[in-house]
Order: C-alpha cells, then structure tokens, then sequence
C-alpha cells in the first residue's frame, strides 16, 4: 500500500513537472533580452566597420581613415572613386550582406560637420530605436565624425 502511496507521488511530481516546462517553453521571448541583444549589435557592428580595411580599391587605410579623408580633405580616392561615395557603397554593401540578411530594420548614418552619410531600411522617425554611436576626432582639424547605428523595432 505504501509503494502504491510513492507510485502515485512520483507520478504527480512528473506530471506538475511537465507542465511546468511546458508553460515556460509557450512563452515568448523576452523583451529585455531582445533589447540586450539590439545594444550589442549597433556597437559591435560599428566597432568593426570601423576598424575594416577599405576593400581592394583602399586596403592601406582603415574605414575610419577615409571618413576622416571624406570629412576633411578628400584627397585619397579609393578606385579612382571620391571618398564620401566609396563609404556609401561599402556601408550599402555592408548593410545588404549582414543587418538586411538578419531582417533587422535599421539607419546607419556617419554624420559629418559639412555632410550626412546615410543607409536606412525601414526605420521611420517614430519608431523606438536601439542606438549605438562612435565619435571620430578630426584632429588636428576642428570637429567630429559621428557614426552611429539605430536598430529598429
């Protein structure tokens, strides 16, 4: 009688515990994660477009070296390109083989004293943004290079 008494415990422990896991894994993810994870993609995403060398037209310089040209002086050329045009393509291309893939909905802009740079994929004005930027000094030249990276919800 008392095995029949452990025998029955055991099965409604089992079956409590099953619809515990079952009610955890129906829930949605949670916000604060997808936040979370919006944050480390703009900084990281920015992080490494700056440090990415320019592409096979301008493999000397660093992404940050030509913003710095673009907004300043504009005398490397990359490819026989100016170099404000040649960071528009590289951001394009960049934007389509990763954040677009990924589905996300973002604005990326490098915001310059004289000019704005801008890509953007359906991210309006009104929409709560996860924002991440990176000031660029233009020393020994006044002022900054803003580039910075919104993700969308």
């Amino acid at each position: 009688m008392e095995i029949m008494g452990l025998i029955v415990i055991v099965i409604l422990l089992t079956l409590g515990m099953f619809f515990v896991v079952a009610f955890k894994a129906s829930q949605p993810k949670k916000e604060v994660q997808r936040t979370y994870e919006d944050d480390q993609l703009s900084s990281n995403f920015i992080i490494s477009f700056l440090k990415m060398n320019g592409g096979s037209n301008c493999n000397k310089y660093t992404m940050e070296d030509l913003i710095q040209d673009c907004a300043v002086d504009r005398r490397l050329g990359c490819g026989g390109t100016d170099t404000c045009t040649y960071i528009e393509g590289v951001m394009n291309s960049l934007a389509n083989k990763t954040l677009m893939v990924w589905q996300k909905k973002f604005d990326f802009i490098v915001e310059m004293p004289t000019m704005d740079i801008n890509v953007e994929h359906e991210c309006s004005d009104d929409s709560e943004k996860n924002a991440a930027f990176q000031p660029i000094s233009l020393y020994p030249h006044p002022g900054t290079v803003v580039v910075r990276l919104d993700i969308c919800k």
